[in-house]
């Protein structure tokens, strides 16, 4: 899955609810796409990209639908991929792929 982030900051509220939805969730949260099938404890591979630069986070801790494989990054999870990111933007990486256990 692929965000762009165009040209400003990287910010957590300019997920919202889709491929990339943020929040706490409780382990009956029903799918918001499908709406058929409760999310289940995961990993989601995360692209960002701005200005140039692409991040990709593998491994992230995620909730993911077993019926449509909607993912949803724990909102933990999504803060620390998104100062990963913004580390990686100011020090001019170009493209960095990086497994989510080593961005802390």
């Amino acid at each position: 899955m692929r965000h762009n982030f165009g040209i400003g900051t990287f910010g957590i509220g300019t997920f919202g609810i889709g491929t990339f939805g943020i929040g706490t969730f409780g382990l009956d949260m029903r799918c918001v796409i499908c709406k058929q099938a409760e999310v289940e404890p995961g990993t989601a591979t995360v692209t960002l990209e701005r200005g140039g630069m692409t991040l990709v986070v593998k491994h992230g801790l995620a909730r993911v639908c077993p019926n449509c494989g909607e993912e949803y990054i724990d909102e933990e999870a999504a803060a620390q991929v998104m100062e990963t990111a913004e580390q990686a933007f100011r020090s001019g990486v170009q493209v960095d792929v990086r497994d989510y256990a080593f961005t802390a």
